[in-house]
């Protein structure tokens, strides 16, 4: 999975970095903050909508209705514990692909590393990565992301436009 706007930013922040000099600087610090924003809030209208993608298979108008409205209910939290919980409620077996992909990797730790530090900026305390653990931490995460879209079963054609 790519994020070609995120992508762009890192690269952006990065060559801003290199030009002035302002590694392990508070600039540093500032740039790494913007983009756990920028990454998280990405992630957070992503996930949602692969979910919706899934229950869009279904042709009963109301049982598509309330699963839709489900998953996007039940794929508010972005732990993930919570996914797994949400990915269960389709079948244990959605569960199952992910936990295998993702628990015990570099991405589980990576994904809870940028989300709780998203919700350290959002509350004022302040980060504890530099940009490069951030790049990093990110590049790993995308499996998680893999990793949701593979529970799921979607194909290529229902994640194209995710770029």
């Amino acid at each position: 999975m790519t994020f070609g706007r995120i992508d762009n930013q890192m690269q952006v922040c990065r060559k801003h970095l290199d030009t002035t000099g302002t590694w392990a600087t508070e600039t540093e610090l500032f740039l790494v903050q913007y983009l756990l924003i920028r990454i998280c809030a990405e992630w957070e209208s992503r996930i949602p909508v692969m979910f919706e993608r899934r229950c869009a298979r279904i042709t009963d108008p109301h049982l598509k209705k309330f699963a839709t409205f489900s998953a996007q209910y039940f794929s508010k939290r972005f732990d993930i514990t919570d996914i797994g919980k949400t990915l269960n409620r389709f079948g244990a077996d959605y569960k199952k692909v992910f936990n295998n992909t993702v628990v015990s990797t570099n991405a589980y730790k990576a994904w809870e590393s940028v989300y709780s530090n998203r919700k350290a900026v959002a509350h004022g305390a302040g980060v504890q990565m530099t940009f490069t653990d951030l790049l990093q931490a990110y590049t790993d995460c995308l499996l998680v992301l893999d990793a949701i879209v593979s529970s799921l079963g979607l194909t290529a054609d229902e994640i194209k436009d995710f770029v």
